[in-house]
């Protein structure tokens, strides 16, 4: 590729990516405006993909000048791969929102349900501890019980919750598919709360203390006795 044609590849880039990020800027994601957050992040992506792989042809022949060019296209990859970032969370919280009422909608039905019935049932024991208490009554009376009462009514219908949109992993973009990964981070709230097969043995430090030069100065000596470890020479 000559000069002229890597020099008008990377200035075609420039103005798509600086209207694509102030497209995006104010987004968000909703039903209407899910397939542009889609195809907002598949060109952010494809833009970094394509500005990658000319860097590499660009910078890989000379060394030299592989270090201005990496300052040159990372100008608009490292932003265009944050910008495509941030899309991608922007939609994979629509999705979690839709999952999410989805699964409220699914309780507050089954709770409504669940508490018709419950109703429905104190209302058959209430009638059936009447019912015994008539029967005593007439059974010490000598005469004759009063018929049984009507059956207790079922219990009122409650339509289920209206189906509603579907969270989508993959949507169908100009420049193919693009997969949407809901992607979770943690932070540490306690270390000595988090069970032990979370835990990792740090291996630098291990081995940086059993491998320390002795100083009887300064009194340093090799640690040689780390409780659950067996140490010992390197074979």
């Amino acid at each position: 590729m000559s000069n002229e044609q890597e020099i008008s590849i990377y200035q075609q880039s420039l103005p798509t990516f600086e209207e694509l990020r102030q497209n995006t800027a104010a987004l968000t994601v909703t039903s209407e405006t899910l397939q542009f957050a889609a195809e907002s992040l598949a060109t952010a992506k494809r833009i970094a993909t394509v500005l990658d792989e000319e860097r590499i042809k660009v910078g890989k022949p000379n060394f030299d000048a592989y270090k201005a060019v990496n300052e040159k296209y990372g100008a608009i990859i490292t932003p265009c791969k944050e910008l495509a970032s941030t899309i991608e969370k922007k939609i994979a919280a629509y999705n979690r929102e839709l999952k999410e009422k989805a699964e409220r909608e699914q309780r507050e039905y089954e709770r409504k349900v669940r508490e018709a019935e419950e109703a429905r049932q104190r209302e058959i024991a209430a009638a059936e501890k009447k019912r015994q208490a008539e029967l005593k009554k007439a059974e010490k009376k000598g005469v004759e019980p009063p018929p049984p009462p009507a059956p207790v009514a079922p219990a009122p219908y409650i339509p289920p919750p209206a189906p509603i949109e579907v969270p989508k992993e993959k949507l169908s973009t100009t420049f193919g598919s693009v997969k949407i990964k809901d992607k979770w981070a943690f932070k540490i709230v306690k270390i000595e709360d988090v069970p032990r097969q979370w835990l990792m043995v740090d291996e630098r430090k291990v081995l940086a203390a059993i491998n320390q030069k002795p100083d009887p100065v300064k009194g340093i000596v090799p640690v040689r006795d780390i409780a659950g470890l067996s140490i010992q020479p390197e074979e």
